[in-house]
């Protein structure tokens, strides 16, 4: 028994609407699911990005499938883009500001936040031994 690869990742954020449509405009993600204002699912080839309201995921009600579930705080997630080519204008145009740029060797990632302060990577292809 082995496990593959992640199947999800989930973010937390202060307003899902809101979230869901930034993620729409700047990244250009396209909504699977959603049920505002507890959450939104992107589908993204073969995993899913999950943004969730923390305070409306603490408790489970009658018909969740899920256990309570919840994070405070900013948190992280890498997005693999295959060049950094047109990121670094798109981003900028959006008025949004790369916090840090890092050189890994292989491949570079830019860092930027979202509005609720997660940290957001754009790692192209090289970063990683697995990407």
């Amino acid at each position: 028994m082995t496990i593959e690869r992640v199947l999800e990742t989930c973010l937390y954020v202060d307003d899902v609407e809101a979230a869901a449509t930034w993620y729409e405009d700047v990244l250009g993600l396209e909504r699977y699911a959603s049920s505002p204002p507890r959450h939104v699912f992107f589908a993204l080839a073969d995993q899913m990005l999950l943004l969730f309201d923390a305070d409306e995921t603490d408790d489970a009600g009658p018909d969740d499938k899920a256990p309570p579930h919840g994070a405070r705080g900013p948190q992280h997630v890498a997005f693999a883009v295959g060049s950094l080519d047109g990121w670094r204008s798109k981003l900028e145009e959006a008025g949004i500001e790369i916090t840090a740029e890092s050189d890994w060797g292989g491949g570079s990632s830019l860092y930027f936040e979202d509005p609720s302060g997660n940290v957001l990577e754009l790692m192209e292809k090289g970063a990683w031994p697995v990407w």
